[in-house]
């Protein structure tokens, strides 16, 4: 959370992302040697992200599309003190799965393979534009009057949509028993 001032507030304020997963998961023995698995996840994910929109400049493209000059002192000063938080709220379910290979080569020792695949959540919620100041109010109300193209992308919304695709990921692991401990290393790629 970086807040409604630093510099990079057009980009994001603030993200806030929660996954829950519930799991299945099954193996077979094939053999002494060799086992493998298979894993069925259900996911929920939910999020807020906020950043700020510069209703400043839409104020400003505005003005000069109405004939004020662009270098009028009055309408560069809405630039950058206008704005106006973006916040989005939304939660998804999704489906994903995994599998996996284990592999006994000699007395003690493991080897596993795993994949994780891909989870894509298509998150429904609600959009909202919260002004920071009174003048940032008035001109988002004017820009939601005027016939600018951008006034479609400032509307408050209960019916947003945001895709996230949340990444596969393979690993491979090796385990080793000595005396009463067991040694363990792992590395896992996501991709």
């Amino acid at each position: 959370d970086y807040g409604d001032k630093w510099a990079g507030r057009y980009h994001a304020a603030r993200t806030d992302l929660k996954t829950y997963d519930v799991s299945l998961h099954g193996s077979y023995k094939v053999n002494e040697l060799v086992a493998v698995g298979l894993t069925a996840t259900w996911e929920k994910a939910k999020g807020v992200l906020t950043s700020a929109i510069d209703v400043g400049t839409l104020m400003y493209g505005g003005a000069v599309a109405q004939g004020v000059p662009p270098t009028t002192p009055a309408i560069l000063g809405f630039i950058g003190n206008n704005d106006s938080i973006a916040k989005y709220e939304g939660d998804s379910q999704a489906w994903g799965f995994g599998f996996g290979v284990l592999v006994k080569p000699m007395e003690g020792s493991r080897i596993g393979l795993s994949y994780k695949a891909s989870v894509k959540h298509e998150a429904k919620g609600d959009l909202t534009f919260n002004p920071v100041s009174d003048s940032a109010n008035a001109g988002l109300a004017s820009v939601r009057r005027s016939t600018n193209p951008l006034v479609d992308k400032v509307r408050d919304s209960s019916d947003a949509k945001l895709e996230l695709e949340l990444p596969q990921s393979i690993s491979l692991g090796y385990a080793h028993d000595i005396a009463d401990f067991t040694v363990f290393a792992n590395f896992t790629q996501t991709m």
